[in-house]
Parts: structure tokens; C-alpha cells; sequence
């Protein structure tokens, strides 16, 4: 029999996810990516699913550096400061440049994870990892743009 209940880190990159399906173009949003767990390569995306890179791409992947340690103040909780990393992945075209629609999807996914109504059940604080510098393709694979953003999650987890 499996347990009832998933790892925290799986439930963590779980949410995340999910909270980044909600975004849909709107006065607040700029884009409606589709989210992901299991990232391709960005050239993997050809033909139909090139498609997918229009609208923009949002894949949620474990993150090296991710740190556990016994609460302070009780011996039966785990701190745990996981780092997931979000990749955007976009196409430009004729009308809007892959560096906008880039743009446009970084402060998509910036503003929705930043919202208040982020911070649930097992996360108790989210936060771009000051320690991990974001990454580009400084403009190198043009017509397609990609950013890797590194996050901090803060949660709890009794034994």
C-alpha cells in the first residue's frame, strides 16, 4: 500500500504549478501559457507543438540546493527551503519579437507567484532565490526565448 500522502517537495512543485495555470490573458496577465512538469528541451518543441510556444510555455522543475532542517523549536519539524525553477519558453513571429513575448511571460509568472493568495498549505513563503541569478539566451535563439527564474519555498513538514 502507498502512502496517503505525497512527498512535500512533490506537493510543493505541485501547487506552484497549479497556481501558474491560473494565469489567462486578462487585464492582469499578458499571456496564457500552458504549464508544465515534464519539460522538454526548447528545440523539442517542432510542429504542432510549436504551437505551444506561441502562447508561451511554464515548466515547474526541482532546482539543486534545496536545504532540510529540525525546527528551532520543536524535534518533531522539518524545515524544508526547496528550490524550484520555473522556465518560460516563447516563439516570436512578424508581429511581437521572442524578447517581448519573453517579457511578457517573466512578469506573468513574477506577478502570479508574487500574489498573496500563493502563500497556501504547505507553503509558508515564496521568493526568487536571491542566491540564483536568473538565466537567458540573451537574445542567442532567436526566434524562440527562454528564462530559467530559481525560487525559494520555505515550508514545514512534521514527522
Amino acid at each position: 500500500m502507498l502512502p496517503a500522502v505525497e512527498p512535500l517537495e512533490e506537493r510543493i512543485e505541485a501547487a506552484i504549478a497549479t497556481r501558474l495555470a491560473t494565469i489567462a490573458a486578462s487585464d492582469v496577465y499578458w499571456t496564457t501559457p500552458k504549464v508544465t512538469r515534464s519539460l522538454l528541451s526548447i528545440d523539442q518543441y517542432e510542429g504542432a507543438a510549436e504551437a505551444d510556444l506561441g502562447r508561451g510555455i511554464l515548466g515547474v522543475m526541482r532546482s539543486s540546493g534545496s536545504v532540510i532542517r529540525a525546527h528551532d523549536d520543536r524535534d518533531d519539524t522539518l524545515m524544508h527551503y526547496h528550490r524550484v525553477a520555473v522556465w518560460g519558453y516563447v516563439i516570436g513571429d512578424a508581429v511581437i519579437a521572442a524578447g517581448t513575448r519573453l517579457n511578457r511571460l517573466f512578469a506573468d509568472h513574477l506577478r502570479c507567484l508574487l500574489a498573496p493568495e500563493t502563500i497556501t498549505a504547505p507553503i509558508l513563503d515564496i521568493r526568487p532565490d536571491p542566491d540564483m541569478p536568473r538565466d537567458t539566451d540573451d537574445g542567442a535563439r532567436e526566434p524562440r526565448a527562454f528564462f530559467r527564474e530559481h525560487w525559494l519555498v520555505t515550508a514545514t513538514e512534521t514527522l
